[in-house]
């Protein structure tokens, strides 16, 4: 008997492979799992723009300062309001951009004297914002089929607020060892 030659062998072995079928698993079971399906975006990511540095929301474009503080914004709590000429709101990393505010004033470069927010540097028109959907846009593919998750795609996929993924089902494999080439433990 001839022997076949290793690509061939494994052509031979895989060409009836076919994938197993797709279930749904919770999120949190998914780690090293095979996605069944593309994943995409159900929304534009960030949802809602927000500041990328530590400083002060403000309407540069209306009022060149100083700027009259009237709150706070942080990552999970909006300022509530609106922002009018001349007012600005202290940000911090994450947090959503108030209404009416057109760029950050990083805190680096601003001055704080009671309620009033002075520049120390020129404030750029739209600096410092992350724009919605400036990383991702809704039905945008963030794990192609058959990619295996592992930390970085769980991580991305949770921040969506995706909470299932369809992945493959995991194999279950038996081995049966016969024939009388096989030695006991005991040299037998």
């Amino acid at each position: 008997m001839a022997a076949l030659a290793i690509d061939a062998a494994l052509d031979a072995l895989l060409g009836g492979l076919r994938a197993l079928d797709a279930e749904a698993l919770p999120l949190t079971a998914c780690h090293r799992r095979i996605a069944a399906r593309p994943l995409c975006s159900p929304a534009d990511f960030p949802f809602e723009d927000n500041s990328a540095m530590d400083g002060y929301a403000l309407d540069q474009s209306s009022c060149p300062g100083p700027w009259r503080l009237l709150g706070e914004a942080a990552a999970g709590r909006p300022f509530p309001g609106r922002l009018q000429r001349g007012e600005a709101v202290r940000i911090f990393t994450g947090a959503v951009v108030p209404e009416g505010a057109d760029s950050i004033l990083i805190q680096e470069n601003g001055r704080r004297h009671g309620d009033a927010v002075f520049a120390e540097q020129p404030v750029q028109l739209g600096r410092h914002i992350r724009a919605a959907g400036s990383d991702l846009t809704a039905g945008d593919v963030i794990v192609a089929a058959g990619r295996r998750l592992g930390p970085g795609d769980i991580a991305a996929i949770a921040s969506l607020g995706i909470s299932e993924v369809w992945v493959h089902k995991r194999p279950v494999v038996t081995i049966f060892a016969t024939g009388d080439e096989l030695i006991g433990a005991a040299g037998e």
